[in-house]
């Protein structure tokens, strides 16, 4: 990890990170508590960096910059800026090859990353949990495309709990059901329609002061 003893002052500096970066990124976050990607993204940039440095992209699976990757503008120590600029050198790629593959590298995730990672493998069979007004509340383990996983993350964000989002388009779909349009282009079978009734009868109330949403 770079040495940030002396006193600096943060510089604004523009990323560029793909889709599939950043939904890795969100997940990784998610995983450690973050308050922001911003966090997640400055954690993997300050300690990769030095793995980076010791590894080479002989041994590192460098990531080039995708056309579609966003501008992200952080915050950064210049230390950790100036370590990424002598890395960029002595690898003769440019700085944000460097910053995309130290990102999307799992050689270069922090340790204690991969310590949480460790610790949290067994949760995925954790017990069903109950809780009043919504019945048994199930451990279930999604596969969504990444600028999905994205467009939810910055929705949750605000409101701190991303199974609420989730709850919301699934109503959302429940009272499409409910008023008789199709599903994917298909009719839904009875079954599902009277499902579709109970969540929209039994939906805690529309609008900004739902308790749930509270944080």
């Amino acid at each position: 990890m770079l040495d940030s003893n002396s006193a600096s002052t943060d510089v604004d500096v523009v990323l560029k990170i793909d889709e599939e970066t950043m939904a890795a990124l969100i997940r990784e976050g998610m995983l450690m508590n973050d308050s922001d990607v911003d966090c997640t993204i400055r954690r993997r940039l300050e300690e990769g960096a030095a793995t980076a440095r010791v590894m080479g992209p002989a041994d590192l699976k460098l990531r080039p910059v995708h056309k579609k990757a966003l501008n992200f503008q952080l915050k950064l120590d210049p230390l950790v800026v100036a370590e990424l600029d002598k890395i960029s050198d002595a690898w003769g790629y440019e700085r944000d090859v460097v910053v995309v593959t130290i990102l999307s590298d799992g050689i270069c995730k922090p340790l204690d990353v991969v310590a949480r990672e460790r610790q949290m493998a067994p949760a995925a069979d954790r017990e069903v949990r109950r809780e009043p007004g919504r019945g048994n509340i199930y451990p279930v383990e999604l596969q969504i495309p990444g600028y999905q996983l994205v467009f939810v993350r910055m929705l949750a964000g605000h409101f701190t709990d991303r199974a609420l989002v989730l709850e919301e388009a699934l109503l959302a779909l429940a009272r499409k059901i409910v008023r008789g349009d199709d599903v994917l282009g298909a009719p839904v079978s009875d079954e599902a329609r009277h499902f579709a009734r109970r969540m929209v009868k039994f939906a805690p109330p529309e609008g900004p002061f739902r308790t749930r949403f509270q944080s």
